[in-house]
């Protein structure tokens, strides 16, 4: 993967983390987003030399997370949506032939290692606070990505209007990288009126092409099986 090629990928993976954690706030008052960047680091151990986050404020412990299955269904769901996004990308765009799992694992400098972990952790306090629960074990380890996955890739107006999105802020990146005074390290933070816009827009196509719809859907999906885990 080209240079270029690879700072979509890393868009793609961060718009997916981005677009839920933005439903969320929007549900939750008291979290907001605000910060979305993108780095690059020639020497770094990944294959992929770019990488990047998306913030949301504050941050709660997952003990305390768990408390709250509204927000942790949410939380579930953001965790594995950037490696959604990025597969999704590598896939339908680049006419890859990736699974989500090359994504999200456990290996060292793996795209998706932060997202793992952060996943496994919730499921941890959900078994420690409600008790083991196969069923909804084998639906958020097994299941979950699969519904995600098969409703976002049927939803081509989503697609192709956040890839508009997507290459535009590339290009931009490009650019002030072009500009830059140090090419083997970069970072690129969208913060105040930048990420305003971003948001912007985003919002604006996850409303009018339902993907909000869809994401909520499967957000109370989720809320559902973990009621019942907490009933056991």
């Amino acid at each position: 993967m080209d240079f270029s090629e690879d700072l979509l990928r890393v868009l793609w993976h961060e718009v997916g983390h981005f677009c839920v954690d933005l439903l969320e706030s929007e549900a939750n008052p008291d979290f907001v987003v605000d910060d979305f960047w993108v780095m690059y680091n020639e020497n770094a151990i990944s294959k992929h030399k770019w990488g990047g986050g998306v913030r949301m404020m504050p941050s709660v412990k997952w003990n305390v997370l768990v408390e709250d299955l509204d927000k942790t269904s949410f939380s579930m769901l953001g965790s594995i949506s950037g490696c959604v996004f990025e597969t999704v990308f590598l896939n339908e765009f680049l006419q890859k032939n990736v699974r989500f799992e090359d994504c999200f694992n456990n290996k060292e400098g793996c795209a998706g290692q932060g997202d793992f972990m952060s996943f496994f952790m919730m499921g941890s306090e959900l078994r420690k606070k409600y008790g083991r629960n196969p069923d909804f074990i084998k639906f958020s380890e097994t299941e979950l990505f699969d519904i995600y996955y098969k409703q976002l890739i049927t939803n081509k107006a989503f697609l192709e209007q956040l890839n508009e999105i997507v290459v535009k802020r590339r290009d931009k990146i490009l650019a002030d990288y072009k500009d830059s005074d140090n090419k083997k390290e970069y970072s690129h933070h969208l913060i105040k009126d930048d990420l305003d816009i971003l948001k912007n827009h985003v919002t604006e196509i996850m409303l009018k092409t339902s993907f909000k719809e869809m994401i909520l859907d499967i957000k109370e999906v989720i809320r559902a099986k973990m009621e019942i885990e907490s009933q056991v």
